[in-house]
């Protein structure tokens, strides 16, 4: 699990797919089975720990809980905040799982990604030249339902990027809408 949050993602939607949505509550279900886990060494730590000097079973233990408990909060932010993304269905728009081929005029490459709804960003089994980029990535936000020939503009550390939309290749999804996530 990657922690991709900032101050200022937490202000904004954070938009998931089906798939996306599946994958923060199993991560959810990961983190709260180790607080379970953590929980019980604390108290072997604790047991163990009355008759020495030495504290540091105990501490590392603390220290565990408190960083999977901050990422068991940020998953369930995310998940109370987020808003459904379904394909649009345009056929002249990116729409999720589309294969775009954009040209960055910043860096002077031409470069395939596909974009998901899903949570987090993972390199694309499919072809070694294509990336995942997440609807909530600056690049994805930029291109999502826009169309061939369009020049986007992004920002990554300060650095803003003008990208051509070049081409995308169509996944198939054809007949749904951007709506919100049913609570």
């Amino acid at each position: 699990m990657i922690k991709i949050y900032s101050n200022v993602q937490k202000l904004k939607p954070f938009y998931l797919d089906k798939i996306g949505v599946e994958q923060v509550k199993s991560d959810i279900k990961e983190l709260e089975g180790k607080i379970a886990v953590i929980n019980a060494v604390k108290g072997k730590a604790m047991a163990s720990e009355k008759n020495t000097t030495d504290n540091s079973g105990l501490d590392f233990a603390k220290n565990e809980q408190i960083a999977i408990t901050t990422e068991l909060e940020e998953r369930k932010s995310v998940l109370k905040h987020c808003k459904l993304v379904k394909s649009h269905g345009d056929s002249d728009k990116v729409d999720l799982y589309d294969i775009i081929t954009v040209y960055d005029k910043t860096i002077d490459d031409e470069y395939k990604v596909i974009l998901t709804g899903k949570y987090e960003p993972k390199q694309s089994g499919i072809f070694d030249d294509e990336e995942e980029i997440t609807l909530n990535s600056p690049l994805g936000e930029c291109i999502f339902g826009k169309t061939k020939g369009d020049v986007v503009t992004y920002e990554i550390r300060g650095v803003k990027h003008d990208v051509l939309i070049k081409e995308f290749t169509k996944s198939g999804n054809t007949n749904e809408d951007v709506a919100g996530l049913d609570k």
